[in-house]
């Protein structure tokens, strides 16, 4: 198990030495592989307002700090910094920390978190990072040399610590977010509940999917204070598609599902998507009156698929048993 405590005087030779191994490989931080010792314990530990270790079995194995992203006027969203020593890897040691690093950084009252230079090619770093909710919200092209692959991209990562208060100011009042991982069992019972669940598709893969790619398009909708709609947004460069729209049935004709596709719809349009494309089955008359009444209409298309790749039959409880998926989405192929 992994235990995290803040760094001491007795820490600054381990943190030395994981410092040293990660920096001088030349594939993940901006750090020069020839930083001194002296330099080292002044990045991580002299300018940090916090400096944390990871222990596993009674060894300090990973340390990450904390601090200001910027001066003043920017000083309410903070920084970390992540190393772990190729030994640990693969043992949750990462994660702990950048949990754990959340959570004291809204002790420290900071509202948000910033990661200002994730390599590209650190495929781990960024798959985590994004499962734990951090969006890319900006692209350096070429901006790190990597020692072996050259001049490869480096991206901003952020995650919002405390909900724009824009979005609590009525405490009982319905908001929308971006999905975090402590949503996936509401998530899917929601699904469950709208009868979205099929053997054919399983939930759980299809939500690690969609973090893969443009996870801040996966909105999940709240109103007192528990989850009650879903809509998953794509684009491709050509048209834009719209997966898992659902509304809690207790919450339906209040206009949640509207509003689900009007963030969706801003989202798309954001990023340059001249339409957006549905699939409906033409018995679901409920969805189809609600996509009519925003302006959506029929293409009169034939709808075509193929899958790629089988997802093992996922097990359905209770009458999802016997449903189908009710909307689904496609991009446009005409």
């Amino acid at each position: 198990m992994v235990t995290i405590r803040k760094a001491e005087r007795a820490d600054h030779e381990g943190i030395w030495a994981i410092f040293h191994e990660v920096v001088s490989k030349g594939d993940t931080y901006a750090f020069s592989p020839q930083t001194s010792r002296k330099e080292a314990l002044e990045i991580w530990i002299e300018k940090p307002a916090a400096t944390f270790v990871a222990e596993l079995d009674g060894k300090v194995v990973g340390t990450y700090f904390i601090k200001a992203n910027q001066p003043g006027l920017g000083a309410h969203v903070c920084n970390c910094g992540y190393m772990v020593t190729a030994t640990a890897r693969g043992r949750g040691t990462a994660t702990a920390m950048c949990l754990h690093a959340q959570a004291e950084a809204k002790r420290m009252g900071f509202l948000a978190m910033q990661f200002n230079f994730v390599v590209s090619t650190n495929v781990g770093a960024l798959r985590l990072w994004q499962k734990l909710g951090f969006q890319i919200v900006g692209t350096l092209p070429k901006a790190f040399n990597h020692r072996h692959l050259g001049l490869v991209d480096a991206h901003v990562m952020f995650k919002r610590l405390v909900p724009d208060p824009l979005e609590t100011d009525k405490p009982n009042g319905f908001f929308i977010r971006p999905y975090q991982p402590q949503d996936e069992n509401p998530v899917i019972e929601l699904w469950r509940e709208c009868h979205l669940l099929v053997p054919h598709n399983d939930p759980v893969r299809d939500i690690e999917r969609k973090l893969k790619v443009n996870p801040g398009w996966f909105l999940v909708g709240f109103l007192e204070g528990r989850i009650v709609a879903t809509c998953m947004a794509g684009y491709e460069g050509h048209r834009g598609w719209i997966n898992y729209l659902a509304v809690s049935p207790s919450c339906r004709r209040q206009g949640i599902g509207s509003r689900m596709m009007e963030k969706a719809e801003g989202l798309l349009k954001k990023a340059g998507c001249p339409k957006i494309n549905l699939q409906v089955r033409e018995s679901n008359l409920d969805v189809i009156r609600l996509y009519e009444t925003i302006g959506f209409s029929n293409d009169h298309v034939l709808s075509m698929g193929k899958r790629l790749e089988a997802d093992p039959p996922y097990q359905l409880e209770g009458p999802d048993a016997l449903s189908e998926k009710n909307v689904t989405a496609k991009a446009d192929h005409r």
